[in-house]
């Protein structure tokens, strides 16, 4: 049976797309040229340290308090921020305006250089048969046909209103040539997408970047300055290529889609006969590489149109990379504008989600368009491929974002744990957005236009990105103190966020509703392709529950064994295991899905997964009352909250994974098969979980009413320590170490030194004096907190030599100096990873 030819034009143009991409990517090189430049001394980098440094003296000096200490510095910071934000902004607009110079100008210089004039009288035919054309195409206004001594081949170009096209002499005078009507149909199509602007700009956009990557260059070697050149060159380098890979993809795409306009407007087969024709003699190109795809590779699309859809690893690393590098800067100059303000925590979230538009509108699109396509020609989408992509991306950018340079006076490549998490995150958004599509594809034959497809992939990609990158900034904050001993209490900290949990109830209502809505019998929607039955193969509603229920099931039985082979332990840290157990399980049932359901599957994770978390949480409440636990409405809200959360949380970061997994080809495995794997998996991942956080599964959590009431006040105090005295006094003590980098690159030794007593030493000595004032509640905290004072003492004793060493130019106590210092961070690392351990 030949395979229908689907309408892949029904939704929005992958040119349109990757034109966002290529718009937000100047955007960001813009950010980032003019971020780099204000950080060269001669022109704002001198001056921003030394008032950051004023400013971290007196915020010191006004008072003991940490709280009033932070507020003067956010006060006294504001003005010189607001400087640095305002220059980033202000080459932004010279970007702008440069691009806007060069779409206008480039008509005339174009006209100039390919002596073009316009046809004759003698070729009234010709423009007779393209006005034909043009009409036929829906075009209101026809283009002006023009040809010169120097063309080659056909092209348009123009500004809105005033289109040209270009024809060579030997074409212009044979309006009656087989060949003439598909060239001519492929550049009015070109019109008919308004890409022409799109084309100018991918093809120009050298001119505009080049200088403006260059400037901060040039600024260096002239003022002698090449501290910052070893940060900016590696990093201009790989935003360089990735520019060129998101225009070079858009130049093929436009002509990808020119093509399938011309084919649905005059027929495919006089299209493919002229490629046909010039494919022996058609030069091979990268295909990477190319800006125009190749001749085989434009036959290849217009005989299949489905070979258009294909989203590949570069289309996910590109929007990917841009993600990763415009959220620091934005996020920087955001946060710098609102330094003073009560709306500070705000703006870094709402950067965060203000990104998620750019992802949902290029990917989720382009995977939901692949995924009703491939229904339609039976080709599997892979969205591994996508997913690795956007892992890469994201890392490559946020490495390569200037936020981790002189903005804010530390290098964060150096930090590479809270970068890999963001790429998980948004890999494995971008892996339950594709199955979410191929879900939604298996309902598009109850839908009567396109728009009922790609609108829902934008507004639920934006919101799936959106709390992914809400996640990524979370994490990033949590993992950039550069411990895991923060991750278990912010765990609980983000599970007590209403984001998580009601993105989990949403999506998994509507996977439900999708599941629910699939008929069998039904045809191919009249707006893709010609009638057939439509396939209605995959998971049900029964196969998703089922999966969730019995890994939520498997996960309460090996809980309740812990429980009774174990010996009870106290309250604290009790909540946090059931987090990491739901989180666990849930994507235990996703992964499940996944491999046995394929694509499909990772849209059945959104119900799936939050079934096991919720199964496990009655579970709990059933253990916690059996054993003699209060059972109360507040106790059951909170635990049921907390593991929806954590469940949606980590579920949908490890989504990733499954993505990898290969295409399945057959039906929905029996259900023997599909509980089989549930309950092994589950017992597994319960099994790991359970016995490497080290804790006794009891059921006593925060809301239980204990006999030993001293016990439990002993567990809460514990608690308390674990999630806000210890997190405090580790991201104060990575403050001060943030501003010794600052002072280590001063070049006077007794201003070093004197620096260092005055912004280092006696902030420190507050936090030691802080420390050493906590009265702990067990020997077990001491002996953990007994590590914080000890490392911390050792630091001020390091830093104190180090400034006695730059004074007396005496480097044998600067060895000894570093030797402390080395000591003092032993001590507390050892403390941060106790922590989690109580």
């Amino acid at each position: 049976m030949d395979v229908p030819r689907p309408d892949v034009l029904a939704f929005p143009a992958a040119t349109t797309a990757r034109f966002l991409v290529l718009v937000v990517a100047m955007l960001a090189a813009g950010l980032f040229a003019g971020s780099a430049t204000y950080n060269v001394d001669a022109v704002g980098g001198a001056a921003w340290s030394s008032a950051i440094g004023e400013c971290a003296s007196t915020s010191a000096a006004t008072s003991n308090d940490a709280a009033a200490q932070e507020a003067a510095f956010l006060r006294c910071a504001a003005p010189i921020e607001r400087e640095r934000a305002a220059f980033a902004v202000g080459a932004v607009l010279v970007l702008v305006i440069a691009a806007l110079v060069v779409l206008f100008a480039g008509p005339a210089v174009t006209t100039r250089r390919r002596e073009l004039t316009p046809l004759g009288p003698g070729l009234a035919a010709t423009e007779h048969r393209m006005r034909e054309l043009a009409r036929q195409m829906g075009l209101r206004t026809p283009p002006a046909l023009v040809s010169g001594p120097l063309v080659r081949g056909a092209f348009c170009f123009g500004r809105p209103g005033h289109y040209r096209i270009a024809l060579p002499i030997g074409l212009a005078i044979k309006p009656g040539h087989p060949a003439f009507d598909p060239v001519l149909r492929h550049e009015l199509a070109h019109l008919v997408h308004h890409d022409v602007a799109m084309s100018r700009l991918a093809r120009a956009v050298w001119y505009v970047l080049t200088p403006m990557l260059l400037v901060p260059v040039v600024l260096s070697v002239v003022s002698a300055d090449f501290s910052v050149l070893p940060d900016y060159l590696w990093r201009a380098a790989l935003l360089a290529l990735a520019v060129d890979l998101a225009r070079r993809a858009l130049l093929r795409s436009r002509e990808h889609d020119a093509d399938l306009r011309a084919a649905m407007a005059g027929g495919a087969q006089a299209l493919a006969d002229l490629f046909a024709a010039r494919v022996p003699d058609a030069p091979r190109r990268s295909r990477w590489r190319s800006s125009h795809p190749e001749v085989a590779s434009r036959l290849q699309v217009v005989l299949d149109p489905s070979r258009a859809t294909a989203v590949t690893f570069a289309d996910g690393f590109t929007v990917a990379f841009f993600t990763g590098l415009v959220l620091p800067l934005v996020g920087g100059l955001v946060v710098s504008a609102a330094l003073d303000s009560q709306l500070l925590h705000v703006a870094r979230v709402a950067v965060a989600i203000g990104m998620a538009p750019l992802l949902a509108a290029t990917l989720a699109i382009a995977l939901w368009r692949q995924a009703c396509v491939g229904r339609v020609t039976g080709v599997a989408p892979r969205p591994g491929v996508v997913a690795l992509g956007t892992f890469v991306g994201v890392v490559a950018g946020q490495a390569a974002s200037l936020a981790g340079t002189a903005l804010e006076g530390t290098d964060r490549f150096g930090r590479v744990v809270p970068v890999l998490a963001a790429g998980l995150v948004v890999a494995g958004a971008t892996a339950v957005v594709a199955g979410l599509g191929e879900l939604w594809a298996r309902a598009g034959g109850r839908f009567r236009g396109a728009r009922a497809n790609w609108v829902p992939a934008v507004v639920l990609g934006t919101a799936l990105f959106g709390v992914a990158l809400w996640f990524c900034e979370q994490v990033r904050v949590v993992l950039g103190a550069g411990t895991w001993a923060l991750v278990g209490p912010a765990l609980l900290m983000w599970a007590e966020s209403p984001v998580p949990v009601v993105a989990a109830v949403f999506f998994a209502s509507v996977t439900w509703w999708t599941l629910w809505t699939v008929r069998r019998g039904e045809t191919t929607p009249a707006w893709l392709a010609p009638p057939r039955t439509w396939p209605a193969s995959g998971p049900s509603v029964q196969h998703a529950v089922g999966t969730g229920a019995v890994v939520g099931l498997t996960g309460v039985i090996v809980l309740a064994a812990f429980r009774a082979l174990t010996p009870a332990g106290d309250a604290a840290g009790l909540l946090t295991t059931y987090l990491w157990l739901a989180g666990a399980l849930a994507a235990a049932a996703g992964l499940v899905a996944a491999v046995l359901f394929g694509g499909p599957g990772h849209g059945a994770a959104l119900l799936a997964g939050p079934v096991a978390a919720a199964v496990l949480g009655i579970g709990v409440l059933v253990v916690n009352t059996a054993r003699g636990g209060a059972l109360t409405p507040g106790f059951a809200t909170q635990v049921l909250w907390y593991v929806l959360a954590s469940g949606f949380l980590v579920s949908t970061t490890t989504a990733a994974i499954g993505a990898l997994a290969p295409p399945v080809r057959s039906g929905p495995p029996p259900w023997i098969v599909l509980v089989a794997v549930s309950m092994l998996l589950a017992a597994g991942t319960a099994t790991g979980v359970l016995a490497g956080l080290h804790v006794p599964p009891a059921a006593d959590t925060g809301g239980v009413q204990t006999q030993d009431d001293q016990a439990w006040v002993e567990g809460e105090a514990v608690q308390d320590y674990k999630t806000r005295r210890a997190p405090d006094l580790l991201q104060r003590r990575f403050a001060i170490d943030t501003e010794v980098l600052k002072i280590e690159k001063e070049p006077d030794r007794r201003l070093r030194a004197k620096r260092m007593r005055a912004e280092i030493i006696e902030p420190l000595r507050q936090v030691l004096s802080d420390a050493e004032s906590y009265r702990p509640p067990n020997d077990v905290v001491r002996e953990v907190h007994g590590h914080c004072v000890t490392g911390l003492r050792l630091r001020v004793e390091s830093y104190e030599a180090y400034a006695v060493a730059w004074e007396l130019r005496d480097d044998s106590r600067t060895k000894a100096a570093s030797e402390t210092l080395v000591a003092s961070k032993a001590e507390l690392d050892l403390w941060a990873k106790s922590v989690l351990t109580l």
